[in-house]
């Protein structure tokens, strides 16, 4: 789970912590690929909490950590399972991603 672990909303069916959330770790989309690779995966699910007090939701943090384990791991399949961010993901991974590949 990415952009940390204070989430914040207070969904009813969730039990993440939904205390003021911290600031974002410019980091940890390296630390993410990082893991990924060293744990040989071939596949991994991206989440994360939601990030309601950035301005794009937590869009870049998680475009970021998906072209980062790309890059380590090019031939990693993967999923990102992402809260509502109101079509900004959708947005940064066509920005950044690599041309017709969707995972």
């Amino acid at each position: 789970m990415i952009l940390g672990d204070r989430c914040t909303r207070a969904c009813g069916f969730c039990l993440v912590d939904t205390r003021h959330p911290l600031p974002l770790d410019d980091e940890e989309p390296e630390h993410v690929a990082d893991a990924v690779a060293q744990l040989g995966l071939a596949h991994a699910v991206i989440t994360s909490v939601a990030r309601d007090d950035v301005p794009d939701g937590g869009a870049s943090g998680f475009a970021a950590t998906i072209r980062a384990v790309r890059a380590r791991t090019p031939a990693h399949r993967g999923r990102g399972a992402h809260p509502r961010l109101q079509g900004a993901i959708r947005r940064r991974w066509r920005s950044s991603s690599t041309p017709g590949r969707t995972s």
